[in-house]
Parts: C-alpha cells; structure tokens; sequence
C-alpha cells in the first residue's frame, strides 16, 4: 500500500514510495535525479563493502483525469443551449387585439362598448385598463380590471361617460331631435392603455389613441326639427281646430 496526499488545491497527488524506481508502478521511466542517486548510493555501498540499500522517497504524481463527456465545456454549452430554446418554446407570447372606434361620440350617447381579444399563446390572467389624466375628465371605465380572458377569447368593456348633465338626451323634447352646433362640442384626445399582467408582472402593454365628443356646458339649442313628417303636424292641428269647433256648436245647443 502507498502513502499518498491529495493537494485538492494543485490538482495533484503526493505519493511516498519505498522502491528504487516507479517504472512499472505508474508506468513511467525513472528520472535522472532517480538515476544519480542511485549511483550515488551504489557507489557508496561499494565502498563500504556491503550491498546496496533501498532509499525512501517521495516522487510527485499528477493526476488529472481526463473530463467525462458532461461535464467538457463543450457539451455543458450544448445543453445550456438547449435548455435554453425549451424555455423560449414555452415562453407565453401575450398579445391583445381592441376593438374601438377611433373617435368616439358622447353628444346623445352616455357610453360606449368596446372589446378586447386574446390573440397570444397563453391565458391572460389580469388585464388593467387605464385612461389618460385629460380623458379621465369626462370618462371612466366600468371596470378596471379584467380577469382570465381564454386563447382566443373576448370580453366586451364599457366607457362610461361622466358629464352627464349636458347630453343631447336630456334636451330632447317629445317630437323633436336637437341638434347640437359643432362649435358647442368639444373633443378630448388621448390613450387608453391595457396592461397585461403575468404574476404580477407587466408581460405586454397596448395603448389605443381614441377621440371623445362630448358638449360643452354652455351649450345652447339653436337648431330644431321635428322628427315627424310635416303633414302628420298639420293633420294634428286640423284635428284640434275640429274639435274645438265641435264643442262650440254643442255649447250653442
């Protein structure tokens, strides 16, 4: 059995030895250094007049298997590498698609209806919606946040407006449309912004520029037409004139 050391720090192993040579143990040749002091010690063995003796040593081995197939930097690249390109096949691709009209108008209406689709890879868990400081003046969104929209799939949204008191369908008069002057409405401009979240996390972001009409609070009616046919009106007030002259004759009588 030899003595050996594991320097773990040199990557080598210090064996101690008993034998003249190491030819036939680690399968090398002894050195020179082996060889001189063999001579030496023979030499002086001689003199002496007695056998040679065997000398201790200590002779450095190195040892440095060789890598096994994983572990070369080569193969831990390739795997790295394709571990990798599992990942991104498995990454979710979020994508949205919103249908909206571009300009959007509050003179009659008190809201309007839009959609959103799922056109990504994976499900979305959390939508949030969220309207410009200059839009949020005179809209809002029924509700904020939307949740789990399929592949594939669409949920309808409302945006609700918030200046209520001048809508043309307060104004209307029975019989009668209101028309509204173009310079009594007004137009803000701005984005509607969609966020989708993957654990709490921003994974996409889409922004739609859309226009609001809505009228101005000092709006006044200047146009009105009447929203029967003109001989339905006169056919009205015929009516009327008859009858009042019907009563006057029974009056009479």
């Amino acid at each position: 059995m030899l003595n050996s050391t594991v320097n773990a720090s040199g990557n080598y192993i210090e064996v101690t030895i008993d034998h003249l040579s190491t030819f036939g143990i680690f399968g090398q040749q002894q050195s020179s250094s082996s060889s001189s002091s063999s001579s030496s010690g023979s030499s002086a063995g001689g003199g002496s007049g007695g056998g040679g003796g065997s000398s201790k040593r200590t002779q450095t081995i190195i040892a440095k298997p060789e890598l096994s197939e994983t572990e070369s930097p080569a193969v831990k690249e390739e795997i790295k590498e394709e571990k990798i390109e599992e990942l991104k096949e498995k990454l979710c691709d979020y994508k949205i698609a919103v249908s909206l009209p571009e300009r959007i108008s509050l003179v009659e209406l008190d809201h309007v209806k839009g959609m959103v689709s799922n056109v990504g890879n994976c499900e979305i868990e959390n939508l949030n919606m969220h309207l410009d400081e200059g839009l949020k003046e005179i809209i809002k969104t029924e509700n904020e946040k939307i949740e789990n929209i399929d592949i594939n799939k669409s949920i309808e949204f409302l945006l609700l407006q918030k200046l209520e008191t001048n809508k043309a369908s307060n104004l209307l008069i029975p019989g009668f449309n209101i028309k509204i002057p173009e310079r009594n409405i007004e137009t803000y401009n701005g984005f509607l912004t969609f966020d989708v979240l993957a654990e709490d996390k921003l994974a996409f972001k889409e922004k739609i520029n859309i226009k609001v009409d809505v009228i101005k609070n000092d709006s006044t009616i200047e146009i009105i037409r009447p929203k029967i046919p003109i001989f339905s009106v006169i056919f009205l007030l015929f009516i009327c004139i008859f009858y009042g002259f019907y009563r006057k004759i029974n009056k009479k009588h």
